[in-house]
């Protein structure tokens, strides 16, 4: 098979901050050094077509025709070899676009589909099946979806982990974390927004309202929600992100990286665990902080703030998101805020993957998730990465069942991951980096190529 294989993908829009936008920009970004021909329709995307980070992509819709028509004329302008489909199967909704590369000719079709409970659901099974049924292929994100799928009678021709830029989740040193080392117009608004193929060709980049040369590094700030003693609420302010290792003053720090949406995220219970951790210990009450990367309400999710409140652990409880795009920090900012974590931990319900554990490990931090879907491939059942914490199942109204993390063991698992803090444990942190070292983006499109070649 060619290099020149012109591949089509249909995923979130690159301008979300969402786990599907994030694997879709990397694979195709690898597969274009490769010398593959990308391109993509994102979801949501509006009228307008972008080159968002140099990707051509095209909109979802325009002014005169709906989603149906208008995907329908991308295909056969572009006459992909292969379209490649990155989204969930549980709502049902995307049916009607998964039938139109048919339409247009295109028989060879991936579905590389999140499988985040025990089990699928009746509108899943359907999704999948019609789709296999016409000759498409589906692809597992990982070892536990490849087997619901399986067993659900939905062949998978292959599963292929995410992964993650090791130029840029790393373990970083006091002095890189204190510093700010990239220029923030440079790495993310004016890749996102503007085609950088242009601009770099140009020596332009969109720095000034002018366009002026960037000359100047101009660091990042990034918006954070802390507790204020004196106003007695949560205040939001902007952080330069060389001072994100002093806000939290040398203490402990649990963190959490995700999406605020409380069917599958489960946040409630993760700061219930964390008032058990810290209600009878004056010293973990003093030493720690829990920081979630996430909005702090949401309207598919939780107020987190007021169950933060009620439950008195305020004054120990950090928030950080932004206006913009999804939690609207840049992955160097992010790489920094893993840095700053002791532990990362998950109360998820179910993950296809979890992107976030990947890359927290990548920076050499150990984690803490529940024993189901994708966390023990990751985390391991050893605790030589982290811990996993027991949950019971709970059956959802379409069929599939979900993990419900119990809060006393992940309390637990909580006091038990910062004891090895108190020794010094090194070991545990190491062992992190060694297993992310398996899933760099180039490895992970090598294992793409591979499937690319059985269609």
């Amino acid at each position: 098979m060619t290099k020149n294989l012109r591949i089509h993908f249909l995923s979130d829009t690159l301008q979300r901050n969402s786990g599907f936008s994030n694997v879709t920009k990397n694979i195709i970004l690898e597969l274009k050094k490769r010398g593959y021909e990308c391109t993509m329709t994102g979801l949501n995307s509006g009228y307008m077509k972008t080159w968002d980070y140099g990707i051509e992509c095209y909109p979802i819709a325009n002014e005169h025709i709906g989603e149906e028509a208008s995907y329908f004329a991308t295909l056969m302008e572009i006459k992909p070899d292969i379209v490649f489909n990155l989204f969930g199967s549980d709502t049902g909704d995307m049916d009607f676009l998964l039938d139109i590369p048919l339409q247009a000719g295109i028989t060879k079709r991936i579905w590389y589909v999140p499988v985040d409970g025990l089990g699928l659901g009746i509108g899943s099974f359907k999704s999948l099946k019609r789709f296999t049924d016409s000759g498409g292929k589906v692809v597992a994100q990982c070892n536990w979806g490849a087997t619901q799928l399986m067993k659900n009678g939905i062949d998978v021709l292959d599963t292929v982990y995410h992964g993650y830029n090791e130029k840029i989740f790393k373990k970083l040193t006091d002095s890189e974390l204190d510093s700010a080392d990239y220029c923030w117009y440079m790495i993310n608004e004016g890749k996102t927004e503007i085609n950088p193929d242009f601009l770099f060709e140009n020596c332009c980049w969109t720095c000034c309202d002018n366009h002026e040369l960037c000359v100047e590094s101009i660091e990042e700030e990034v918006g954070i929600m802390k507790w204020d003693d004196v106003e007695k609420r949560f205040i939001y302010g902007y952080y330069l992100v060389s001072l994100l290792r002093k806000i939290v003053k040398g203490r402990y720090v649990f963190g959490f990286v995700g999406a605020n949406f409380g069917i599958r995220k489960r946040i409630e219970r993760l700061l219930k665990a964390y008032q058990l951790t810290i209600k009878d210990d004056r010293r973990l009450t003093d030493r720690t902080v829990l920081w979630l990367h996430t909005v702090p309400i949401s309207n598919v999710g939780l107020n987190l703030m007021r169950i933060v409140q009620k439950l008195g652990i305020e004054k120990n409880v950090i928030f950080s998101y932004s206006g913009g795009r999804g939690t609207g920090w840049s992955e160097q900012a992010l790489c920094r805020l893993y840095n700053i974590f002791d532990c990362h931990i998950s109360s998820s319900s179910g993950e296809g993957f979890n992107l976030p554990t990947l890359e927290s490990m990548a920076c050499g931090v150990p984690n803490i998730g529940t024993n189901i879907c994708s966390f023990p491939e990751l985390i391991g059942k050893d605790k030589k990465r982290g811990i996993l914490v027991d949950c019971e199942l709970q059956m959802l109204p379409d069929g599939i069942y979900r993990g419900l993390i119990n809060e006393k063991k992940l309390s637990e698992a909580m006091i038990e991951m910062h004891s090895y803090w108190d020794k010094e444990d090194k070991k545990i942190k190491d062992e992190c980096i060694k297993f992310s070292y398996n899933y760099t983006w180039s490895k992970i499109v090598d294992k793409w190529v591979e499937v690319f070649e059985k269609l």
